[in-house]
């Protein structure tokens, strides 16, 4: 009976030993197809390759140099690792579902861009990613585009969802994340982040992350760049999102996020028409504002919804459009907004500042310097961040170190004989009113003007188009303003 027992337990083992060293050498085989140039999951739309891989136990993988291809209707995409260890579910994978329990990722790049047909590939502008065995955009140096073979894949019926991969990522952990190109918008870096992510094509998406850190990052869109030397940290989550029929108010509501940005420089013109193109999660529109260095900025953002806001930011030469001229100056500016408890969606105005040092007027080719000259704004009040309800109402004070300035900024001038006369160059002008803005238009109310025995009242809107009317008063004299986009 011993005999019997032992003789079968040394079957067992044996045969564990032998699947477990089959597994080695089948496994490892199929993982090291890349040494012979040959992919390891090969499909009409999609390429798998690995340049070196291990296996110890089954679903325990270590490898280097993991490349994806996707070159299907919809998109175009290369996703390189330069090293990967994770622990994955055998079983789930013969369901057509990737999960793993820990992915560790090292030196990370990810190229993508919409699949576009040659002749509307190469009418884009120059800035799209490059990927593999796909034709190459406009500004590729040395290549006529047009001349080039077709790559993209025509569009055809959509696959069943139980016929796509799904993706279910646990323990998350990538570090090197040296670039993210995705269509026209690129950064590079030094980032890293933890969380989870699942993704089933056409059906759902969920991400989850811990903390995301990039350090000395540079952002750009084509040719221009967007920002330089960015540190950025955040924590949040995208809770599960119906990708069928998903609307834009519905993606925003998902979102929950706590980040805080530090960079050396800022376009923000461009980056506040980047953000007017994802309507309508845009914020109001203000003036254009170009050229900030130095940012700091802070955001809370749950379910959609701004908690809170604030940032500070300083330039040697920015620029602002105001009344169809182009103010330029040293700026500083720093702004506070928190949500009030009693109202969710809310945003109340804490503190706010913009200063202007030595201004400048351009108008066409023509600049007017005013040196030794400050104006500084504050405001005060309520704004709501939230899909197709962006709106603000400040009230703000205003004050300009020296009256001359205003008195040429006032579209179509102030009778020249009696300001000439009656109006002190150097002396200090206050003014007080109501700012109304949204996503499509923005005016200044109640606006009043005082100094050196010059009164300005009235209104104007300065977006879509300056219009409106100012009356000015000098002593005896008084005048209306007519103000619109050609006053000048």
């Amino acid at each position: 009976m011993r005999t019997s027992t032992s003789k079968a337990l040394r079957i067992g083992v044996g045969a564990l030993v032998g699947a477990w060293l089959a597994y080695l050498l089948l496994g490892n085989g199929y993982l090291n197809l890349g040494a012979i140039g040959k992919p390891i999951l090969s499909q009409e739309a999609a390429e798998v390759r690995v340049g070196s891989a291990f296996t110890w136990w089954p679903g325990v993988i270590r490898g280097r140099n993991l490349r994806i291809l996707v070159h299907d209707s919809n998109v175009e995409m290369e996703l390189r690792i330069d090293r990967f260890d994770v622990s994955l579910s055998l079983p789930a994978v013969l369901k057509k579902t990737l999960s793993t329990s820990r992915t560790n990722l090292d030196g990370l790049s990810l190229r993508l861009r919409l699949t576009r047909q040659l002749p509307k590939l190469c009418r884009q502008a120059p800035g799209l990613p490059t990927i593999p065995g796909q034709a190459e955009p406009p500004g590729v140096a040395g290549k006529d585009c047009v001349a080039q073979v077709e790559t993209a894949s025509p569009k055809g019926t959509p696959p069943r969802p139980e016929d796509l991969f799904r993706v279910k990522l646990e323990r998350l952990d990538v570090s090197r994340v040296r670039e993210i190109w995705i269509e026209g918008y690129r950064v590079e870096g030094a980032a890293a982040f933890r969380g989870r992510w699942a993704f089933w094509p056409t059906q759902y998406l969920e991400i989850g992350l811990e903390n995301f850190i990039m350090r000395d990052a540079r952002v750009r869109q084509g040719e221009r760049k967007l920002a330089g030397d960015l540190d950025l940290s955040l924590a949040g989550k995208l809770t599960t999102i119906q990708l069928s029929g998903l609307e834009a108010s519905e993606l925003w509501k998902s979102v929950s996020v706590r980040a805080s940005i530090r960079l050396r420089d800022l376009q923000l013109e461009t980056v506040r028409r980047v953000l007017l193109k994802a309507n309508p999660i845009a914020p109001p529109k203000f003036p254009d504002l170009d050229g900030l260095a130095n940012v700091q900025s802070d955001m809370d953002l749950e379910a959609g919804r701004v908690r809170s806001f604030s940032m500070e930011a300083q330039a040697d030469q920015a620029a602002i459009e105001l009344l169809d001229r182009r103010l330029k100056g040293r700026m500083l500016l720093a702004a506070n907004l928190a949500e009030e408890k009693e109202r969710p969606g809310r945003l109340l105005l804490a503190r706010s500042h913009l200063a202007i040092h030595d201004p400048q007027l351009g108008e066409g080719k023509e600049t007017k310097r005013f040196p030794d000259t400050e104006i500084t704004v504050s405001a005060l009040g309520d704004s709501r961040l939230e899909p197709q309800r962006q709106r603000a109402d400040l009230e703000f004070r205003a004050e300009v170190s020296r009256l001359k300035f205003l008195v040429e900024l006032i579209p179509g001038g102030l009778p020249r004989t009696a300001a000439k006369l009656l109006l002190e160059d150097d002396v200090p002008m206050v003014a007080t009113g109501k700012l109304h803005v949204t996503p499509g238009d923005a005016e200044i109310r109640e606006l009043k003007a005082e100094g050196s025995g010059l009164t300005l009242t009235g209104g104007l809107a300065f977006a879509p188009k300056l219009n409106g009317t100012l009356n000015a008063k000098i002593a005896f004299v008084s005048v209306d303003i007519p103000l619109s986009s050609n006053s000048h």
